[in-house]
């Protein structure tokens, strides 16, 4: 039984949404669109009902559509809103701290819960791995490749990266340019040549980048 959300009353009266007429008979209501009013207090609302999500077909495709929306509700407000997902996606206004890379034809990729010192060497140029040599040294850590774009890297160069699995590195650890091997990483900081510091290990799952010139 419907009550009114004001005054309490069950003398409400509940008038369905028309889609369409045939002169003067209906032929076509919308069940899930109503207004509700109460006879007593005279409060109106307007009512949507909501399909249940386990009622919507599983998007299944590889890539992420360019218009996703998602569904966000808060049980406080008792409200629900449409989302637009690249909001949260790297690059997007509320993910700041990562971006999405277009590699350029690079054959770079990285590997799974680790990370990839890249630069940039200039416009429209492919990125490639750091070097410990002036002008090549790490930019960025890719931090992934992207799961919506094959021919693109997630990077990032400051804050925290939480990796969905145990990674390798020693934690406590900070972790340097490679001097040998481009694109690697090592624990144990160099004695000569250019030292750039990249990350420190927070935890079995977090690092802190912490990128040195």
């Amino acid at each position: 039984m419907s009550r009114c959300s004001r005054c309490g009353s069950s003398n409400v009266t509940r008038t369905y949404t028309v889609l369409s007429k045939t002169g003067s008979r209906t032929t076509v209501e919308n069940n899930d669109k109503y207004s509700t009013l109460c006879n007593d207090c005279g409060n109106v609302e307007q009512t949507t009902k909501v399909v249940s999500v386990n009622k919507l077909p599983l998007y299944q495709d590889a890539s992420l559509l360019e218009d996703l929306d998602i569904v966000v509700t808060s049980t406080e407000e008792g409200k629900s809103w449409r989302f637009p997902l690249n909001r949260i996606l790297a690059g997007g206004d509320i993910d700041k701290l990562r971006y999405s890379l277009d590699k350029k034809t690079s054959d770079i990729s990285v590997p799974t819960n680790q990370v990839v010192p890249v630069y940039i060497p200039g416009v429209n140029v492919p990125v490639e791995k750091a070097q410990a040599v002036e002008g090549k040294q790490a930019q960025f850590l890719a931090i992934s490749n992207d799961p919506n774009d094959a021919e693109s890297l997630i990077i990032q160069n400051s804050g925290f990266v939480t990796f969905p699995r145990l990674h390798s590195y020693q934690v406590g650890r900070t972790y340097y340019l490679s001097q040998t091997n481009a694109g690697e990483v090592v624990s144990e900081k160099p004695q000569s040549g250019i030292v750039q510091p990249l990350f420190t290990v927070v935890d079995e799952l977090t690092i802190s980048i912490n990128m040195g010139a």
